[in-house]
Order: C-alpha cells, then structure tokens, then sequence
C-alpha cells in the first residue's frame, strides 16, 4: 500500500498535463535528474523522456518492444492520472462538506469505490502488457519504475532542503 501511495504521489506531481515521449537513450543515474523548466517548475515532458529511457535500460527493452509498449504504459498512466484528480477533488470536497458522520462515510465510500476502479485498470493493463512483453521483462519494467520514482522524491526532498538551506536566516522559520 505505502508503494502505491508513493507512486501516486509521483503521478499526482508529475502529470500536471499528460505528455507522451517516446524517446530512449542510455538513461544513466545522472540522467534521471529532471530538469525545471524557466519557472523552476518540473517538466512534465522531460519526466516522462527520463522515465521511458530508464525503463528502457533497466528492463532492456529492443525497439519492437518499446514501440508496443509505451503507448499502453502512457495510456494508462493517464487514465489513472485522470482516476487521481477525482480521488483528490473528492478529498477536498470531503474536507469541505463533511457535516455530520453518514456525509463522510458516503465520501470515504466514494473515494474507496475511486480506488478500486484504478486497481482494476492497473489489472486490465497487465494483461495487455503480457501481450507485448515477456513476464521477466515485465517485472524488470515495474522495478525500475519503482526505482525511478523513488530517486525523483528523493531528489525532489533534496532540492527542497537545499532551497531551505539557501534562503538568507531572515527567511528561515524559526526551529
């Protein structure tokens, strides 16, 4: 569960518009930095490059496998990013509009329901996965999405505290 919630969390953040690249390059560790853009907000798009690369190298994807590949992986990504922002609006909508006990059981209702509809698309995938690649290749592809998302958050905790440690001690908050 703490997996997938991890894993939201990166989808959440990073699929602020959907964005399909189908490039592969060698993917290396120092590749997977993600590059801001001018704002110093994440590009959605190079996340997406970075991520199908390193996906490419771990799982050793040929180029027939990558083609048939990615555009199911970014479908459903982009399903379940769309399934998310209705689980998030409904959390907010609960925070909102919870007056009284029945209200927010049927909101906590709702946002299980939500959550069930996205572990049924991540089924149905599978099986259109198992269709283009091989079981082995399969287990490698969702390791390294493991490992991928894992190294974005860490990188993402690290920049936050280096942008906390360079703000001049006025700014800081008191500790």
């Amino acid at each position: 569960m703490k997996r997938i919630s991890v894993l939201l969390l990166v989808i959440c953040t990073f699929m602020l518009c959907p964005a399909y690249s189908q490039s592969a390059g060698d993917g290396t560790s120092e590749d997977m930095r993600i590059s801001q853009n001018q704002s110093g907000q994440f590009s959605a798009q190079e996340y997406w490059k970075r991520k199908h690369e390193y996906l490419v190298e771990k799982a050793k994807l040929t180029n027939e496998e990558k083609d048939a590949f990615f555009p199911l992986y970014d479908e459903l990504n982009h399903k379940k990013h769309e399934l998310n922002r209705k689980v998030r609006q409904q959390n907010q909508a609960v925070q909102k509009s919870c007056n009284n006990e029945e209200e927010c059981l049927k909101a906590l209702d709702l946002i299980a329901e939500t959550n069930i509809r996205i572990a049924k698309l991540e089924k149905e995938y599978l099986e259109k996965f198992k269709q283009v690649l091989p079981a082995s290749k399969l287990l490698k592809v969702q390791n390294a999405d493991d490992e991928f998302n894992s190294s974005i958050l860490k990188e993402m905790q690290k920049s936050k505290t280096q942008t906390a440690d360079s703000k001049p001690q006025s700014q800081q908050p008191a500790a």
